[in-house]
């Protein structure tokens, strides 16, 4: 599996630089490179995939009131009859009409996190490094015949993790109760929890 250390040593070696033998190292070039890969790991794991997507869960409000979301995350996603009422301001739930961050219930929702390096999936790893470098290599004016070279491994590296993406969306679309309940003979109404989930086609689970 890559590492950090690995795909900012892949960036330095695009520009023409030595490589680290510390990821947190203080050197110039391998702080730029550090940025330039949190930028494109948050915009990559920010479009959501199957990796990091967590299904209705519950948070109850702590003692203060509040409804808090884990630092790492990144989008919320409430079903219907709550999302028109509240929103993530930060890492805490808002109530829009009562204009309060006191929270009076508990709430289900999906979670959409930022996972660290070393919780991604290969392909996800794969094409964070070819858009890493492609991207750091550009900021950096590198010639163009390279960078179209560095481009075609961040398409290929797209198709590949995209092309998993949907395997697993279908794969999880048949876990779905209503679906198990069908293949087993049971009558898809019995198995409706009773709030809409917008995840799923239809809007229930």
């Amino acid at each position: 599996m890559l590492t950090k250390l690995q795909i900012i040593n892949a960036m330095l070696q695009a520009v023409g630089d030595d490589p680290i033998t510390d990821p947190e190292s203080m050197y110039p070039s391998a702080i730029s490179a550090r940025t330039k890969l949190d930028e494109k790991d948050i915009e990559m794991q920010a479009r959501g995939w199957w990796f990091n997507k967590d299904y209705d869960l519950t948070l109850v409000p702590s003692v203060d009131g509040e409804v808090r979301l884990p630092d790492t995350t990144l989008a919320i996603d409430l079903p219907n009859d709550l999302s028109t009422r509240y929103v993530q301001r930060g890492t805490r739930i808002y109530d829009k009409v009562g204009h309060t961050f006191k929270i009076s219930e508990s709430l289900r929702m999906n979670i959409l996190q930022r996972l660290p390096l070393d919780q991604l999936p290969t392909l996800a790893l794969v094409y964070l490094k070819a858009k890493a470098v492609h991207s750091f290599y550009v900021d950096d004016d590198g010639d163009a015949d390279k960078s179209g070279n560095y481009l075609r491994d961040v398409n290929i590296a797209w198709t590949d993790l995209e092309r998993e993406n949907l395997k697993q969306k279908r794969l999880n679309a048949n876990m779905r109760p209503s679906v198990i309940g069908i293949s087993i003979g049971i009558r898809p109404s019995a198995l409706t929890v009773g709030y809409n989930n917008p995840m799923y086609p239809g809007g229930k689970p």
